[in-house]
């Protein structure tokens, strides 16, 4: 990037395809990224050469990685001294200081990116430092705001969070927390209270879900966002679910219009009364295994 700036007063990226790791933070140096539909920038992912002590094998690896692994055995040492155990091996093929240089790693290339981008994307911009959201989904008119909080800060920081968010950078917009744990979350969640826009979840949620996963705010009101059936990451556009008290009705009312739709049309095939019976029985014990809210998106 310096011998970029020393030659050039204006650079311009061109990402026809993909950007990972170093490449996305080269191009955040730029004043201008092109891109089109088909482009993406991944994930600034700094890694650190290392040696396994066994083999002595040398490769690279993600320092995200190696400090994770590193909380969990923290974690797990707290929590639970005979799991602990299981994180011998990892840990004796580890040098204490490694968890320094990879976390000295995560911290330079967050400076880096931010540095360069307000001294040339953002040049001149009042609040060009300013926290940057860890995601913004478009959606109709307003934006989903995503938030990740790995580990809670003190609760001044989060009531100034709060302010700027939900008063200045992003008042029309709705808020998502994913929270490290249901802990974390539950005490995020009456920091916020009195933001009716700001939801939670932990990422728990997020790794045991199924069809969806959903946010709630200190109200009780809740956002859901329903998975696709095809599986994946996608997800369909957010849903605002109120429980009406009659869930248990719904259900009950779904399930019956399937069983009707199918009894009609095992008719049209000429079944005998014995063949639609066994049929049914069948079917009856095939929805009972899915999430009836979307079974008209899969019924087919």
């Amino acid at each position: 990037v310096l011998l970029l700036r020393e030659k050039f007063t204006d650079v311009r990226f061109i990402i026809p395809h993909t950007a990972y790791s170093a490449a996305t933070l080269i191009a955040l140096s730029g004043n201008v990224v092109l891109m089109d539909d088909r482009s993406s920038l991944g994930p600034i992912d700094p890694q650190v050469l290392w040696q396994d002590p066994n083999t002595g094998a040398k490769y690279f690896v993600p320092t995200q990685t190696i400090i994770d692994g590193f909380e969990r055995a923290r974690k797990a040492l707290k929590d639970d001294s005979e799991s602990f155990q299981a994180y011998l091996p990892m840990l004796s093929k580890l040098d204490l200081h490694i968890f320094e240089i990879c976390e000295n790693a995560e911290k330079l290339s967050r400076q880096l990116a931010q540095t360069w981008l307000a001294n040339y994307m953002f040049k001149g911009q009042k609040n060009a430092k300013r926290k940057v959201p860890d995601g913004i989904i478009p959606y109709h008119r307003w934006n989903l705001v995503i938030e990740v909080e790995k580990t809670l800060k003190n609760k001044r920081y989060y009531e100034r969070v709060f302010i700027n968010a939900c008063i200045r950078d992003h008042k029309d917009d709705e808020i998502l927390y994913i929270m490290a744990n249901e802990t974390d979350k539950k005490w995020l969640m009456k920091q916020a209270e009195g933001w009716k826009n700001i939801y939670f979840a932990a990422m728990n949620d997020l790794t045991a879900m199924k069809w969806g996963v959903t946010f709630e705010n200190e109200s009780a009101n809740v956002r859901e966002f329903d998975r696709e059936y095809q599986g994946g990451v996608h997800f369909n556009a957010p849903v605002r679910y109120m429980d009406d008290g009659l869930d248990d009705i719904h259900a009950g009312e779904r399930e019956r219009e399937a069983i009707e739709a199918e009894h009609k049309r095992l008719k049209a095939q000429g079944m005998s009364d014995e063949e639609m019976k066994t049929k049914l029985s069948a079917f009856y014990d095939f929805i009972n295994t899915l999430d009836l809210d979307d079974f008209d998106k899969r019924k087919s």
